[in-house]
């Protein structure tokens, strides 16, 4: 059965699309306690109960308590009038908290129906298993706190704001773990100014060209991303911005993903991690800048990826420690960047450039010092000199700029020995000339397999700067060769080939 129920006076502010209300208990939630509504009679602020086979269509402004929508019932209202205009439904507008259980169709793939959250709402829910097509949620501009929990599936089609936490006192918006709230048009945003966003689910926004941030001293603009945040095209935070009042967190598993993203200019913000969250973006021959930092500092601690080799995508994250201990002499600082390619992406050539401020140092650094981006996790402690520029400040931190990685994993800076520590030739047959620092007494070299199986042990002579190994009896593949040098490590692979 298919009504369509048209308001008459934008007075009447009824919900005059159903023929089921409770008139006993506005706050109950309870759809077996709610009565039957004759057709065609419009309560007002009821709780509205759609049944299945029941398509209901609004063509005006309208408003309830709880809304209930069966499976194989429909709620959708006309698509926009003349002047762009589209109908709004009204949630919640004579109690405190609302819900809405949807095991049916809400709205449809063209509708632009708005979801409006009265002043003196203080707690909405949208529930249920049914599929949610609308233009947006949006809270009017002058509510009290409020809290709304999306545990089901929505895509937003709304050209402009779609969802908002936008208000008085800033409303929190909490997205449901295991739930996927899509902005689908490419103009669609979220509104910033004031509010928290809580994405323990997804929040995609990949579909969507630009999506800018703003605030002001008042207000607060607060992202935590728990699950995943899909970025669009591009990201922004804009130039007027009071930079302590906006939070870019993402918590331990978290993963913000900017595949999509051409555009990433945070300013002087950057996402504070904790644990293992991450940022994932496409690196190619292009600087991909990863703004990135640790949750609670002052200032970024972002890297910069460049990829001569194959394009491919990464997964960056910061820690405030390495995993593995640095030598005294050699530390500069005891961050890491974890560097993570993702699956598929192969035959990649990074130069890493990490960046740092003065208070992150353990001592001051002399510019003159020889300093070098090294691998500190698995068996492969590889490690490239780097190029210093900066000066340390916030606004122009320390960069250490090193070539040459062809493996994922955890970096750090350190300072090194100018002498370098290379194999020649490399693949080898039989013999291979490892160049190193000037051996000290007690000195050894070592090769291992990739699993870390140590095959070969040697010492090096005292004061010799050069080691010839012989590898003769090593099956072909590849092999990494660990010098120790009174405590100082060096590594490097070498390629047994026939």
């Amino acid at each position: 059965m298919t009504y369509k129920i048209t308001l008459i006076g934008v007075a009447f502010l009824g919900c005059a699309f159903t023929s089921y209300a409770q008139k006993m208990s506005l706050n109950s939630d309870v759809q077996s306690a709610w009565v039957t509504v004759p057709p065609g009679v419009k309560p007002v602020n009821e709780n509205v109960l759609i049944r299945a086979g029941n398509t209901i269509t609004i063509d005006a402004d309208a408003s309830c308590n709880n809304l209930a929508i069966e499976k194989a019932a429909i709620l959708t209202s006309t698509k926009a009038d003349a002047n762009g205009a589209t109908p709004a439904l009204q949630a919640g507008v004579a109690t405190d908290s609302a819900a809405i259980s949807n095991s049916g169709t809400f709205g449809g793939d063209a509708d632009g129906l708005t979801l409006r959250i009265p002043a003196k709402s203080k707690y909405l829910i949208i529930k249920g298993t049914g599929k949610n097509v609308i233009g947006s949620i949006t809270p009017v501009s002058n509510h009290d706190a409020l809290t709304v929990d999306i545990t089901e599936d929505v895509t937003l089609n709304a050209k402009g704001v779609a969802l908002s936490a936008n208000g008085n006192k800033g409303a929190v918006i909490n997205i449901g773990k295991n739930t996927t709230v899509t902005l689908s048009n490419t103009d669609g945003v979220l509104q910033t100014g004031k509010g928290t966003y809580n994405i323990n689910g997804t929040l995609d926004m990949a579909a969507t060209a630009s999506q800018t941030i703003n605030s002001s001293p008042q207000d607060n603009v607060i992202l935590n991303v728990n699950g995943k945040f899909k970025l669009g095209k591009a990201l922004s935070i804009a130039s007027n911005t009071y930079n302590k009042q906006i939070q870019l967190n993402i918590a331990d598993g978290g993963l913000v993903d900017a595949t999509n993203t051409d555009v990433l200019n945070l300013g002087q913000n950057f996402f504070a991690i904790k644990g293992n969250g991450a940022l994932l973006r496409l690196v190619d021959s292009r600087d991909a800048v990863f703004p990135v930092g640790i949750a609670g500092a002052d200032a970024a601690n972002g890297v910069v990826l460049k990829n001569t080799g194959k394009a491919g995508y990464f997964k960056v994250g910061i820690k405030n420690k390495a995993d593995a201990p640095i030598q005294r002499e050699d530390r500069i600082l005891d961050k890491q960047w974890i560097i993570t390619p993702e699956s598929g992406t192969a035959n990649f050539d990074l130069r890493i450039s990490p960046s740092w401020t003065t208070a992150d140092q353990k001592e001051t650094l002399d510019p003159s010092t020889t300093i070098a981006v090294k691998q500190v996790d698995g068996g492969d402690h590889q490690y490239s000199e780097a190029g210093l520029s900066g000066r340390g400040q916030a606004y122009a931190p320390f960069t250490a700029s090193a070539t040459g990685f062809k493996t994922g994993g955890s970096f750090t800076v350190i300072k090194h020995d100018h002498v370098a520590f290379t194999a020649y030739p490399n693949p080898a047959i039989d013999q291979v000339t490892i160049t190193h620092p000037k051996a000290v007494e007690g000195a050894y070299i070592n090769i291992t397999t990739l699993f870390g199986k140590k095959v070969f042990e040697t010492i090096a002579v005292a004061g010799n700067k050069n080691t010839l190994l012989n590898i003769n009896a090593l099956d072909n593949g590849i092999y990494i060769v660990k010098f120790d040098n009174g405590g100082k490590n060096y590594a490097v692979k070498i390629i047994k080939s026939k």
